[in-house]
């Protein structure tokens, strides 16, 4: 059955160019080499067989008028200067019989028959073809933005009840897809659904969710003639519409939010839904797509509410990994943008000529909201077009107003939701969150601001779209989900507004604070100090928030008043971060007390003063009284030496013998530096005991060092540190000689293989190619080779140098990313080979 695609308003001219030759190589039942704008000397397609070239141009125009002129002007003296022994044209302008006359009647003798000219007609009629129908399949924009899609929806009156909020939706949907990009989720979804009629998509908001389900139901629309039940409110509906007749497919948007957390006590809806799949799994002309933020199908599984449910949807779930951006999707993300806005040709040219594009790209900013938010406050604005490049860096390098004006738009609740995670230093736990916002409740209504817990999860889910993103916590209990921000632009801007903002929000933040984190990341009571954050995973840089009058004394009081049970709600991660929520409070003290000795300045506030005076010598007595046990922790021993060493100046006690008690309750390593350390601010009393001792220290060096390998061997991270920098520099403290004798040992302790006793093998260039590839997440050819190409050429049209930038890379990186690169994409290697030799520093 032929279709009816508008091809010129579905793709830009890559994914045109891409789609023509998927065309042809199911047609002519050959490959077709693919080529890039520039440097294909007038080339698109080509194709060698029975010793004969097969040329084939591809042009994405609306008009006959306009190809035909083009044609003309442009393609005949290259199709003469060619000279190809066939010569196919593939364009997206609708052709009637007389154009094609024309058409054929210019290019001969090139083309020989009319059926190598192949307008929409003739390509809507080949996709009616049954072997062509994973071609159709591939470019699923084609079916999604199919008219038939509306008018299967017309002719059904089950729907007639929806009609409206479904018109509106793929309206939309046909509005914003030609700036999507595909990724392998949706042949995953597909494949789910198309295995147990049912599927759940889940993954942190601003991934597509809501997208790929609706691309799955048009896919079922277009493909099977299925009527599309659009579910509203609870799975009750769904029931209502339900027909025996009918091939059908129900579409369930943020299902779980839907039903589950509006109706929490409804406990029926679980068993409802639960009876409804295994209906539709065992009804093979029904379809139900069902979405979700992750966010909240976790919470509900935290709560084992509904546990046979969950588990039921788990076999079905396609998690949308946002990862799967590799910097050659967002390169397409960017080239769509440009190519489907209004903007001036002069702003495209020097935007690609100069590179600009590079930095957008890599820029850690970069999202498709904040892309089509400039562009299209771009084109509204009368800006030379030549400032196009430099204010689209400027705004990814501080999009404030962007970010004020939708914060301003927030409830109270989202408003003070979003700098609690702020002043946590995000990540944080949804449960500490709701600790935290319970107590902002009184002190935001002293203020005139409406917090209310209820209103949390509609909150989040708002935020979700701009701020935050929520998903399952790694190494947590099942169902426990954390909160971070979209990209570090976003701390940005929170802490701008917050210094802005102070006097509204100080308060509600200081006394609603249940960690000690909340109190001592962005807020201090000194000028010039700087925020530390410099092993976070995304930084935040810039001068903390300096509080003034009031808000100091509160800001005292509460770390005075509180001190015991203001724990860490820092959330593990990979900057090592030493205290996390489940620190126990031994373990973090003497660090508060030294971040409390940073927040105030002694000479001034005396009673912080005398408070972390008399918690360190309570420290320090511990220490002195040679019992039995040990009295601080080992984290409270690293950190025992620089509080010391702070509070010296006002200190009345005795410090004699302390060295000897510090040693005396050394179990780790780790801490015979601490000791080093306390030798330094004590220096003659840690010369005279070491060399009364030395003999001792040494065995207890030793047998410590033991003690930790088979303790360690366990904890991959800890037996590292051991080995790679405690062990040395303890043994070298003490006079003693790193041997690899006694490294040896250590790991055979550990029951590990050493370095320098395991397997190696010489690394083949079939290796450089894995590792290279493998170093950007999985490039594929084809798609760089696309992408780039349309970006440079499409937006530009210059010619292409390909060169190939050496710099400092090893024989064997050379080689085998040239040989790869030769094999896979000689027509276009310049900007591959660029990221190639940026990444691979041998």
């Amino acid at each position: 059955m032929s279709r009816n695609y508008d091809f010129h308003s579905t793709f830009s001219p890559p994914e045109f160019e891409r789609f023509a030759g998927d065309i042809l190589e199911v047609r002519e039942g050959c490959p077709f080499e693919r080529f890039g704008e520039g440097a294909d000397g007038g080339i698109d397609l080509r194709a060698e067989s029975n010793e004969k070239t097969t040329i084939a141009q591809v042009k994405r125009y609306r008009s006959f008028r306009q190809l035909y002129y083009a044609l003309k002007v442009k393609e005949l003296p290259k199709v003469r200067s060619l000279d190809p022994n066939r010569y196919i044209l593939v364009t997206s302008a609708s052709l009637s019989p007389s154009n094609v006359d024309e058409i054929f009647d210019l290019l001969s003798p090139y083309i020989g028959e009319k059926h190598d000219i192949l307008g929409r007609e003739g390509l809507n009629r080949l996709l009616g073809l049954p072997e062509f129908a994973e071609v159709e399949k591939r470019h699923y924009k084609l079916w999604l933005a199919s008219s038939n899609v509306l008018e299967n929806l017309l002719r059904s009156e089950v729907n007639r009840s929806i009609l409206t909020d479904t018109r509106d939706e793929l309206e939309l949907i046909r509005k914003e897809l030609p700036l999507y990009v595909q990724n392998s989720s949706f042949r995953d979804a597909l494949k789910l659904l198309g295995n147990n009629n049912f599927v759940m998509i889940s993954g942190p908001p601003g991934v597509g969710k809501t997208m790929l389900g609706r691309a799955l139901v048009a896919y079922y629309l277009e493909k099977g003639r299925y009527e599309l039940v659009y579910v509203q409110g609870s799975i009750e509906h769904a029931q209502s519409l339900y027909s025996e007749e009918r091939q059908q497919i129900f579409f369930f948007d943020d299902f779980w939010g839907s039903v589950f957390a509006r109706n929490p006590n409804d406990r029926n809806e679980d068993r409802r839904l639960l009876k409804f799949l295994e209906k539709i799994q065992d009804q093979s002309d029904k379809k139900l797509v069902l979405t979700t933020r992750e966010y909240v199908f976790q919470q509900g599984a935290s709560l084992q509410n509904y546990p046979e449910l969950a588990s039921f949807l788990a076999e079905t779930k396609c998690v949308i990994n946002p990862e799967r951006n590799t910097k050659s999707h967002r390169a397409q993300i960017l080239l769509n943008h440009l190519y489907f806005s209004e903007l001036e040709d002069d702003a495209l040219s020097t935007f690609v000529w100069l590179k600009e594009y590079e930095g957008i790209i890599d820029h850690k900013a970069f999202t498709p909201r904040l892309i089509k938010t400039f562009i299209r406050d771009f084109v509204r604005s009368k800006h030379d077009s030549s400032s196009f490049g430099r204010r689209f860096s400027e705004f990814l390098d501080d999009p404030y107003e962007f970010y004020a004006e939708i914060f301003a738009k927030q409830t109270d609740t989202a408003k003070v939701v979003l700098l609690i995670v702020f002043i946590s230093n995000d990540p944080i736990l949804f449960e500490h969150l709701l600790k935290t916002l319970k107590r902002s409740i009184e002190p935001a209504r002293d203020v005139g601001l409406r917090v209310e817990l209820a209103a949390v999860s509609d909150a989040i889910a708002t935020l979700e779209q701009t701020f935050i993103i929520t998903s399952k916590a790694a190494d947590f209990e099942p169902g426990e989900l954390k909160i971070n921000f979209v990209n570090p632009s976003v701390k940005d801007f929170l802490l701008r507004h917050l210094r802005e903002q102070i006097h509204v929000y100080g308060d509600i933040l200081i006394k609603s604070a249940c960690f000690f984190n909340q109190l001592d990341f962005v807020f201090d009571t000194r000028p010039g100090t700087r925020i530390d954050d410099y092993e976070a995973d995304d930084p935040l840089f810039g001068e903390s928030i300096v509080l003034r009058g009031e808000q100091i004394q509160l800001l005292k009081s509460k770390f005075l008043q509180e001190f015991e049970s203001l724990n860490y709600s820092t959330l593990r991660s990979e900057s090592g971060d030493r205290y996390t929520y489940s620190a126990p409070n031994e373990d973090a003290f003497v660090w508060k007390l030294i971040r409390m000795t940073g927040l105030f300045d002694l000479n001034v506030h005396s009673d912080v003063k005398e408070f972390v005076l008399n918690h360190h010598s309570v420290s320090m007595r511990a220490l002195m009284a040679d019992g039995e046990g040990k009295p601080l922790s080992r984290e409270a021993m690293m950190n025992f030496p620089q509080l010391t060493e702070r509070l010296l100046p006002y200190s009345t006690n005795n410090f004699d013998g302390l060295v000897a008690a510090f040693y005396r309750s050394i179990t780790f390593t780790s801490e015979f530096r601490a000791m080093g350390w306390l030798g330094e601010v004590f220096p003659e009393q840690f010369k005279e005991f070491v060399r009364s001792n030395r003999r001792e220290i040494k065995g207890k060096v030793v047998e410590t060092i033991l003690d930790d390998a088979d303790y360690f061997a366990i904890d991959e991270r800890e037996f590292a540190q051991l080995v790679d920098e405690d062990m040395d520099d303890v043994l070298k403290m003490f006079g003693m000689t790193p041997t690899r004798a006694f490294a040896e040992r250590v790991y055979e302790v550990a029951e590990e293989i050493p370095p320098w006793k395991r397997s190696t093998r010489t690394q083949s260039s079939d290796d450089w190619d894995t590792a290279l590839i493998d170093l950007e997440d999985g490039y594929d050819p084809e798609q760089v080779d696309d992408d780039f190409k349309a970006l440079l050429g499409y937006l530009n049209g210059r010619k292409i140098i390909v060169t190939r930038r050496k710099k400092n890379s090893s024989p064997s990186c050379r080689y085998s990313a040239g040989r790869m690169l030769k094999q896979c994409f000689d027509q276009f290697a310049y900007r591959l080979i660029q990221i190639f030799f940026l990444i691979a520093q041998c």
